[in-house]
């Protein structure tokens, strides 16, 4: 029995105990199944690379034709669906290329007791 009776509504969409709303889980994304297909991280890096400078009928030709690799495949279908080859957005190729290589280190230096004037012009 319900204890509050403003939520007895939400009873008939509940799961069931030990059953999940999402059986398959998550969807894999394209570099975690490349790389449980075999690749290593340097191949799709090399890939993506590659793929980068195409343009978008090259992409389409390679998505669609089954004589390509299966990581071609995967990088190009991966470049076209982002919407790159559509619209050339460098923001998201950035992404993709941060996600698989990771951004530069930025070191802050940290100085204590230093004291900062500021500058005026000498009259």
């Amino acid at each position: 029995m319900n204890k509050n009776p403003q939520t007895e509504h939400l009873k008939v969409t509940m799961w069931e105990a030990g059953k999940s709303g999402n059986p398959a889980g998550r969807p894999k994304n394209s570099t975690t199944v490349l790389y449980e297909n075999g690749h290593t991280k340097a191949e799709v890096i090399n890939m993506f690379a590659e793929i980068a400078f195409k343009t978008e009928s090259e992409i389409k030709a390679i998505m669609n034709d089954d004589s390509q690799p299966m990581l071609a495949k995967v990088v190009a279908r991966t470049f076209y669906r982002s919407g790159y080859a559509s619209n050339c957005d460098y923001r998201t190729i950035s992404e993709i290329m941060s996600y698989l290589i990771g951004r530069p280190p930025q070191n802050t230096i940290v100085q204590p007791n230093v004291i900062y004037m500021p500058i005026s012009a000498k009259e």
